[in-house]
């Protein structure tokens, strides 16, 4: 409203009588804020006086929202009628009449009072020579610095003290008008849009975000219904939406093709007019533009409704959400309702372009979703004003309406209208631009009744790479995912433990003087807002904003609304208690933050974070859970708490006393050989938190294998099992390693220790210390955390030590990276499931996570399985020793196993053992891995797991090179074929012949190649053999497979590499050994199948012997190989002495012609065994 429009006379009026009772202050204003006081108000000047009741039973709202929000509520779904919503808060009658009985005897005459539909305000005109008599105040004129222009406001203002509990505020009193709602994307479009061309399907995600890497980054499927009544609602105000762009956007990017003859429902509001542009904007476009196309990709074919808010005039004025609102609701109406002069604008619109029509009051349909990507300003805007508004809000709320908001581009700061980067408060909570230091919230953002979507971009070139904090500083105003906490609204109970564990364990320590620490906090979730393909003037850009993440989840929201309509149920309604009660099926967010204000603003963290919202912590493991217990002896245990204490004492240890990562990270390789025992994980993730490299040794290894591989891994430290002493002692004396720097694990209760190995594990270094006494010391040395992508992909943890074709160990490179995409990544289908049965309805079944660590730990399979897997499942690694099959029948018996993976020599054991019982009983996820397994040999062994009724054990294929597995049968499906499951998001395969041509593998065999950020960096120290492993930034894995009825098998193997029992064993370096021996001339050694084994490979070895007096024997090459390698590098096929071994022109072995040969002898049964 204009100030010209307040000034007008009435005669007849008479002064306001003085009212006899004291008066005390209801509101005052804190500053002025960006305006400037001038004289006093004309006395003989109408104001348009309105008087907010206070509404009965607010203090039940948030009871009876949570009743009919709540999952598990019997009432859920159960939406209120808008007529019971008004019902239930109606002012007491009681309030009205104390109100007007106070007017009446202070002068206004009853004739000049009326009340709103709802009976929730009282209006009249009065002068301002009568206000400043009722209100004991008086009235100035106020400024704009910025617009120039004018508005009538006061102070502070008082009330009769009985009167305070019966008015929630009056205006016009302190209320000046606030920021403008700014489409939070709009002002930096020019520097988020990019012009592209050409750009679709998952190849080029990372420079276009378009509907098909919407679908496969969220799990979104195509929709193919439209029930009536759940058209999203798309609310604008500046923007309008230009047909001709959404027709193009149409034809380039929707698939299937959305008709060109598409278009919303449009509803006007208050003078809201459809684009007819001849030539568009971009600030008239783009915001609209991006709304509409993006959701229309998503939910197609159902509709989406166009509330086009207010004229042309009215555009820019702050309270426009309420305008929107009174079409909705008619009891909040003008001023009626929740409309407010001087921040409301007033129809009809006096002004030229201005609407001229009635302000509108309820007759606007109501969706059960809205997505608005506009804000304002908390700390511009009345208290009371933003609370009443909120209330509204809720009452939405109540009646089934999701309302989902963007959370704002400028990090913990906000935006002024006319281009400030950086506006926040002064530590009074007054506006002060750019210079504030006090982080500055949006409104209607932290209203805790509507649910805040954040900005999230992609973490590398990969869809299936995770997902990171938006982060554009460059731009014409910076771009950061908004959030953070509000100075008004108290923290809603539904979020106060997600909150209150980021403050604990995460936030920055800013003081009360910086933000609210017990205020509402946002974002509640979010999701891509960059690079989003957009059309605008018939270009395609990649746009930018939370004005792009709000409406994605808006349309996701939708979708789930259909599938609830389809079964017959009601929409979602309020969103906000389900995403807090169900963190784990939204991804895990940990890198990037939100500066503003002078400050690095707030950092992303796992679980819920003022960043990104709500996602799943990477630990669901609780300080008391139990994450490693002794089989042998189950009062052994230690909790998370306990291995947090163990890890940050010894990596100060490994730093002092040994240097371990003391001249920065990846340097300082600590090797570990070892049986099974409940302190390996603690002394992984020391070694780790120390900046050190953690190399993984067979515990078969023997003294020239382990000395070989610490010296090739350059150890500073070697770390060995009590049983592996006099191993680990020869070794390091081999490669001249101080007998100082080796040391004994050992894990039995009550005797912890970690001592040097010259005291036999009971005196060592520094005359028989314990480094894992508590009493040695207190220092600590607490994890660093990284969350730059760079330093993620090369920062080096680990080294796992493959047999390579040469027969030398190489070393496995992991990277944090790699063990965390593999951590979240396997761990997305069962986070995928979870959500598919919440949106049917159902509950999740509470199962606690217990496995059974009976694999070695140099295997990749052990060390992600036992050393990483149990804290970020939140359960329990029960350790065995080392493997027996007597023991784990004790084991199994003895404890309820809930997950179990081991090899496919074990199921078989298991499917044909009558020991077998009910020892699985209680498995609930069963897998298998390094080597293929048959579709028979899955269906017998999994009769004996669970209750014979579960899902087939599902099937992985991987190597170390890949972190493990890099297939997964997903959560709930099963195969029964053989096949290898299907490939896991972030991998991407090809098939390729001996050329690297890609084939067909639906006609033809071929070696599969894989890139993906489970995929190693390389070799340590070995560029040759990396070099050697990958082409063109694919990793060459050296299998053959083959594509039957969309499912990829395993035939062979190109590499030369044989698998016992798991284990990996080099033909060549059993060659190397064989070759060494006096009375053998040549040898070549391949693998036959263990006749009771499938998937074992047993080395055999065809030997051409020197001529000799005393003839060589079978037992004579097996007892030479046994005295120098480990025992599964045995020559378990046999020996058969030949008289040449074929070659090729060049002298290379025929490998495939002796295995040829050798399946023909096993057939025939002539094979010396």
């Amino acid at each position: 409203m204009h100030f010209s429009a307040l000034v007008t006379a009435l005669a007849g009026l008479a002064t306001a009588l003085p009212s006899p009772e004291p008066h005390v202050v209801h509101e005052k204003r804190d500053g002025v804020l960006s305006w400037t006081k001038h004289s006093r108000a004309e006395r003989s000047t109408i104001l348009p006086v309105r008087i907010g009741l206070k509404q009965r039973n607010l203090e039940h709202g948030d009871r009876w929202l949570a009743d009919i929000s709540d999952p598990k509520s019997p009432n859920f779904g159960q939406h209120w009628s808008a007529e019971k919503v008004a019902n239930a808060f109606m002012p007491h009658p009681d309030t009205s009449d104390k109100v007007t009985q106070w007017l009446t005897s202070s002068g206004i005459d009853a004739s000049r009072l009326s009340h709103s539909k709802g009976r929730n305000w009282i209006e009249f005109d009065a002068t301002v020579d009568e206000a400043e008599a009722l209100l004991k105040t008086q009235y100035h004129t106020f400024q704009d610095k910025t617009t120039g222009g004018y508005r009538i406001a006061c102070d502070s203002y008082s009330l009769p003290e009985s009167l305070q509990q019966h008015v929630d505020f009056v205006m016009p009193t302190v209320q000046l008008d606030g920021l403008k709602p700014v489409a939070q994307a709009a002002p930096q479009y020019q520097s988020q849009a990019i012009n592209i061309t050409g750009l679709t399907g998952l190849a080029n995600c990372s420079t276009l975000i378009t509907i098909d890497c919407l679908r496969a980054l969220y799990g979104i499927p195509v929709a193919t219904t439209n029930h009536t009544g759940n058209q999203l609602g798309i609310a604008e105000w500046a923007d309008y939406l230009y047909l001709p762009d959404l027709r193009e956007f149409f034809s380039r990017f929707t698939s299937p093709k959305i008709p060109s003859t598409v278009a919303p429902e449009f509803i006007s509001i208050d003078g809201g007019k459809p684009s007819n542009l001849t030539v568009a904007k971009l600030g008239e476009v783009v915001e609209s533009a991006l709304d509409f196309q993006t959701s229309y990709s998503i939910i197609y074919p159902q509709g989406i409704r166009l509330y086009q808010n207010g004229d042309s005039v009215n555009v820019d004025s702050v309270g426009t959400f309420n305008i929107f609102l009174d079409a909705l609701d008619a009891s909040y109406c003008t001023y009626e309702g929740g409309d407010q002069p001087y921040v409301d604008p007033a129809y009809p619109d006096p002004n030229e372009g201005g609407y001229t029509g009635p302000l509108q009051c309820g007759g606007a349909p109501l969706s059960n979703v809205f997505s608005v990507s506009y804000g304002q300003i908390e700390g511009a805007l009345p208290r009371f004003y933003m609370e009443r508004q909120c209330r509204e809000w809720m009452k939405l709320a109540l009646q089934g309406v999701s309302t989902i908001y963007a959370s704002g581009d400028s990090g913990v700061a906000n935006r002024y209208n006319s281009g400030y980067n950086n506006s926040c408060l002064d530590e009074t909570n007054l506006y002060v631009d750019q210079f504030g230091k006090r982080f500055s919230p949006s409104f209607p953002n932290t209203c805790p009744y509507i649910t805040n979507v954040g900005a999230t971009t992609l973490l590398n070139s990969s869809i299936y790479g995770g997902e990171q904090a938006v982060a554009d500083p460059n731009g014409a105003l910076s771009f950061y995912s908004g959030g953070g906490f509000s100075d008004i609204f108290e923290r809603p109970s539904w979020q106060d433990a997600a909150v209150k564990n980021y403050l604990k364990k995460y936030s920055p320590n800013y003081s009360e003087h910086i933000f609210n620490h017990s205020g509402r906090a946002f974002p509640d979730v979010s999701a891509i807002g960059l690079k989003v393909a957009t059309v605008y003037l018939n270009q395609t850009l990649g746009v930018g904003g939370t004005s792009a993440s709000a409406p994605i989840f808006a349309s996701i929201i939708t979708l789930l609304n259909e599938e609830r309509l389809g079964q017959g149920k009601k929409p979602i309604g309020f969103l906000n208690p389900i995403i807090y009660a169900h963190p784990e099926i939204f991804n895990d967010i940990t890198v990037g933050s939100n500066p503003g204000c002078g400050t690095a603003g707030f950092p992303t963290a796992p679980g819920w974070d003022p960043v990104t919202g709500m996602d799943s912590e990477h630990s669901l493991a609780q300080p008391d859970t139990i994450l490693h217990q002794q089989a042998a002896h189950p009062s052994n245990i230690i909790t998370k708490a306990q291995q947090l204490d163990l890890v940050e004492r010894l990596a100060y240890r490994l730093r002092h006393d040994f240097g371990i990562g003391a001249s920065g990270p990846d340097k300082d390789v600590v090797t570990v050989i070892s049986y099974g025992q409940i302190l390996l994980p603690a002394v992984f993730h020391a070694v780790i938190a120390a900046g050190g490299v953690y190399s993984a040794a067979s515990p078969s290894s023997t003294v020239a294998e382990l000395a070989r591989q610490v010296e090739v891994g350059t150890s500073r430290l070697l770390i060995c099992g009590a049983e592996h002493g006099d191993v680990a002692a020869s070794a390091a004396g081999q490669c001249q390693l101080p007998p100082s720097n080796v040391l004994v694990l050992e894990s039995e209760e009550g005797g912890w220790s970690l001592c040097g190995v010259d005291g036999g594990g009971k005196g060592g270094r520094g005359g028989g210390r314990n480094l894992l006494s508590p009493g040695l010391q207190q220092q600590r040395l607490t994890w660093e955390r990284i969350t730059d992508p760079v330093t993620l992909k090369q920062s080096l943890i680990t080294i796992l030590w493959s047999s390579g074709t040469t027969g030398l160990p190489k070393g496995v490179m992991l990277s944090h990276r790699n063990l965390v995409a593999e951590t979240y990544i396997t761990a997305l289908s069962g986070r995928q499931w979870a959500a598919r049965e919440l949106e049917k309805g159902n509950e999740l079944p509470a199962v606690e996570y217990r496995t059974l660590a009976h694999l070695p730990t140099s295997h990749i399979a052990g060390l992600f399985g036992y050393l990483i897997a149990p804290q970020y499942n939140g359960g329990t690694a029960i350790w065995m020793r080392k493997y027996s099959w007597g023991d784990m029948l004790t084991y199994l018996r003895q404890f309820p196993i809930t997950a179990f993976y081991t090899v496919p020599s074990i199921y078989l054991r298991i499917s044909k053992s009558r020991e077998i019982t009910d020892h699985f009983r209680h498995v609930v996820a069963a897998s298998t891995g390094a080597a293929p397994m048959d579709g028979a040999l899955m269906v017998s062994a999994n009769a004996k797991l669970g209750d014979g009724k579960l899902p087939l054990i599902g099937q992985t294929w991987g190597l170390s090179e890949t972190t493990g597995a890099i297939t997964a049968m997903p959560k709930g499906e099963s195969d029964d074929t053989g096949s290898i499951s299907p490939i896991l998001p972030s991998v991407e395969l090809r098939m390729v012949d001996e050329e690297f041509r890609d084939v067909d593998p639906e006609v033809q065999e071929g070696e599969l190649l894989v890139r993906s950020p489970l995929v190693t960096e390389g070799y340590w120290r070995n560029e040759k053999a990396t070099k050697e492993a990958f082409h063109d930034g694919w990793f060459c894995t050296g299998d053959i497979g083959r594509l039957r009825g969309g499912r990829f098998y395993i035939v062979d193997r190109k590499k030369e590499l044989l698998k016992y029992k798991g284990q990996q064993v080099a033909p060549a370096e059993l060659e190397n050994v064989l070759f060494t021996h006096p009375q053998i001339k040549e040898a070549a050694v391949v693998g036959i199948p263990a006749p009771d084994d499938p998937g074992t490979d047993l080395p055999r070895a065809y030997v051409v012997p020197q001529e000799s007096e005393n003839a060589l024997t079978e037992d004579d090459v097996k007892r030479w190989v046994k005295e120098r390698l480990a025992p599964y590098k045995q020559l378990r096929g046999g020996v058969v002495f030949v008289d040449e071994i074929p070659k090729n022109a060049i002298g290379k072995f025929l490998r495939r012609e002796l295995r040829d040969r050798a399946k023909k002898e096993v057939l025939s049964n002539k094979a010396k065994l």
